[in-house]
């Protein structure tokens, strides 16, 4: 089972320009799945992170969504404040998820200060869009500790990425990540890990 909206291929299409689209906090504009399935706001902002999503002749509204054309390379450009761990979700308006990153081709997920990460980063993959369906938004969502990553549940893999498809899979994953970003840091006591922690969500829809 595939996501409805990406594609990976073995070469990445270079005659296509990439245009990215600046960092801007957005709203969720998505209907909560339910409280077990629904993830965490992303406002946690420990340290500065910023998320860009890359992709040709793409448009934001008002509302910050970004409106892109099927067919066209997208990449996720990641740039963070501080020497981390990250990781990129891709969740579907049906509450499907895939990890982008890390992935097995790709499975170191630190950052460098300063450093800007690109996803997909190896091996010339790329994703390509494809029709968003049903309706609502598509969502990247990326999380960041400078402590150690939790043990996310092993989902299913399909190539080099790991898919959440049922909501037995999903309900784990999402108590991770509330786990993680819903952290509190006691008075006097650092969180668990040492870690601190920011999130960030950019919404998009791909156009026929």
């Amino acid at each position: 089972m595939l996501l409805g909206v990406v594609g990976v291929l073995a070469t990445r299409d270079k005659s296509k320009p990439v245009t990215p689209v600046a960092d801007k906090g957005v709203p969720d504009v998505n209907p909560p799945a339910g409280d077990n399935l629904a993830w965490p706001a992303a406002t946690r902002n420990d340290f500065a992170l910023d998320v860009k999503i890359s992709v040709a002749a793409a448009k934001e509204d008002a509302n910050g969504v970004i409106r892109m054309t099927a067919g066209t390379p997208l990449e996720i450009r990641v740039t963070a404040q501080r020497d981390c761990r990250v990781a990129v979700w891709w969740i579907d308006p049906a509450g499907e998820v895939m990890r982008m990153f890390p992935n097995d081709s790709d499975t170191d997920d630190r950052l460098v200060a300063g450093r800007e990460r690109v996803v997909p980063s190896l091996n010339g993959d790329a994703i390509v869009t494809t029709p968003t369906q049903g309706d609502g938004l598509e969502r990247i969502y990326v999380v960041a500790t400078t402590g150690a990553q939790p043990v996310f549940p092993p989902g299913t893999k399909k190539g080099q990425f790991t898919f959440y498809s049922n909501d037995a899979d999903r309900e784990k994953l999402v108590s991770t990540v509330r786990g993680l970003v819903l952290q509190k840091k006691k008075a006097g006591e650092p969180l668990p890990g040492d870690g601190e922690v920011s999130d960030r969500e950019r919404l998009f829809r791909v156009q026929k």
